[in-house]
C-alpha cells in the first residue's frame, strides 16, 4: 500500500476530526431518521469534508451512511466511509465516536482508518499490519471465554423487531467476564484488534460500520465471520469477531440457542 496515500488520508481524517472536536458539546441541529436513529449537521458537514478530500486523493465512488449504497456496491473500487460513527453519543456529549474510512477494491478492503478525535487515537491498517498512533497492535491472548471482555450493540429497530440481539445478549452475559455497549461499531472492532476487548458481535450492520474496522482487526491477528457461514464480506449485516483463542467458543454461543437473531 502506498505510504503517501495512507498519509494523505490520515491528514484528511484528522482535519475532519478537528472540526468534530471544535463542535463537540455545543448545541447542534438534529433530525431523526427513525425512532432511535439520529443525524446531525455535524454528520453532514463531516461527510462533505471527507468526500471532497477523498476524491482529491482517488476520484472514485463513495459509499457513506448519509448516501444510498445500493447503486454503488458493485463498483470495482469505492471509498466506504462513516463520517461520524457514534452520532447518538456525540449528540449527547458522550465522547465515544469516530471517523471510519476504508478503500474497497475488487471484493476486499485494501486499507482502513478509524480515528477517535476526542481521544486522538488513529487506528490504521494497510491489510498486512495494524497500528494505533504508529505502534503495531495485535489482538489479546485471552484463552478463556469466562475471562473475556466482549463488546456488542443493539439495532435501531429494537422495539419493533424481535431480531434485536437481546436474547443473544442474555445467553452470552453469564459466560463472560463482562460486556460493553459503547455505540460505535468501528471502534468496537478496533478495540478488539488492540486487545482492549477480546471479542465483539452484532447484527443489522452496514458496510460503513465495519469496513475499516474489519481489516484493522484481521491485520492484527483477529478472526471475523458473519452469522451464516465462516466467510466474511463488508456487505454482510452480521459480525462475530474475536482473538483466535476464544473465537470458536464465542461463535458457538452466538449461533446456538434462540434463533431469533439469526
Amino acid at each position: 500500500m502506498n505510504n503517501g496515500l495512507l498519509t494523505s488520508v490520515e491528514k484528511l481524517i484528522k482535519k475532519t476530526g478537528k472540526f468534530q472536536n471544535e463542535n463537540f458539546g455545543k448545541q447542534i441541529v438534529r433530525s431523526w431518521k427513525s425512532r432511535y436513529d439520529v443525524v446531525t449537521d455535524i454528520d453532514l458537514k463531516s461527510e462533505e469534508l471527507l468526500i471532497d478530500g477523498l476524491k482529491s486523493i482517488i476520484d472514485i465512488a463513495v459509499i457513506s451512511e448519509e448516501t444510498d449504497p445500493e447503486e454503488k456496491k458493485n463498483e470495482s473500487e469505492v471509498w466506504i466511509i462513516d463520517p461520524l460513527d457514534g452520532t447518538t453519543n456525540y449528540s449527547h456529549g458522550y465522547p465515544f465516536f469516530c471517523i471510519s474510512v476504508a478503500l474497497y477494491s475488487e471484493g476486499s478492503v485494501k486499507c482502513g482508518f478509524v480515528y477517535a478525535p476526542w481521544l486522538d487515537e488513529m487506528f490504521v491498517s494497510d491489510s498486512v499490519n495494524s497500528w494505533l498512533n504508529g505502534a503495531k497492535i495485535k489482538v489479546s491472548d485471552t484463552e478463556v471465554l469466562a475471562e473475556s471482555l466482549i463488546a456488542t450493540g443493539f439495532p435501531y429497530d429494537r422495539k419493533e423487531s424481535s431480531r434485536n440481539n437481546i436474547s443473544t445478549f442474555s445467553r452470552i452475559l453469564p459466560e463472560v467476564h463482562g460486556i460493553r455497549r459503547d455505540g460505535a461499531a468501528a471502534l468496537d472492532l478496533c478495540y478488539t484488534a488492540a486487545g482492549r476487548f477480546d471479542g465483539y458481535w452484532e447484527l443489522k450492520l452496514k458496510p460503513w460500520d465495519v469496513a475499516a474496522g474489519s481489516i484493522i482487526l484481521e491485520s492484527a491477528g483477529g478472526r471475523i465471520r458473519n452469522y451464516s457461514n465462516s466467510g466474511w464480506n463488508v456487505f454482510d449485516d452480521t459480525v462475530i469477531a474475536a482473538n483466535p483463542k476464544i473465537f470458536d467458543n464465542l461463535t458457538s454461543i452466538v449461533l446456538n440457542g434462540n434463533q431469533e437473531d439469526l
